[in-house]
């Protein structure tokens, strides 16, 4: 947010800087903030797994065991994790592409971001979708 602001006051006139020095600043600092942000979705899938696994050899008759061969059955389980891991690999894409680490057409940008906001969107109208801290 500090590269962003910085921006801001060089487009108010108020602050002069290198635009495209700062431009750059600003995606790499969100590409970090998107990469742990993933790292933490991670995380959270691997404690998921966990408690699975510790269910299924709990479990006698082994009711869990397809439970992540189909992926919409897991979506249906972990709507919270589904829709934050959603919302944050659409989110790495974008600022990947603006520091020239791929080159992603700008549609795809436009399709990623959408999905993405959508993902926040729903996160903030229903908490029942928002990933909480473990």
């Amino acid at each position: 947010m500090f590269a962003d602001h910085v921006l801001w006051l060089h487009q108010m006139g108020l602050m002069r800087v290198d635009k495209q020095r700062w431009i750059g600043r600003a995606n790499k600092f969100w590409l970090y903030s998107v990469a742990a942000n993933l790292l933490r979705d991670f995380y959270e899938l691997i404690c998921v797994i966990q408690r699975v696994r510790t269910r299924e050899k709990d479990n006698l008759d082994g009711g869990m065991k397809f439970h992540f061969r189909t992926p919409l059955k897991w979506i249906r389980k972990h709507p919270k994790l589904s829709c934050d891991l959603a919302k944050n690999m659409c989110d790495f894409w974008i600022p990947y592409s603006a520091v020239n680490k791929i080159n992603l057409h700008p549609i795809v940008i436009s399709l990623l971001g959408i999905i993405s906001t959508s993902m926040g969107m729903l996160q903030i109208y229903d908490k029942d979708y928002r990933l909480l801290p473990s």
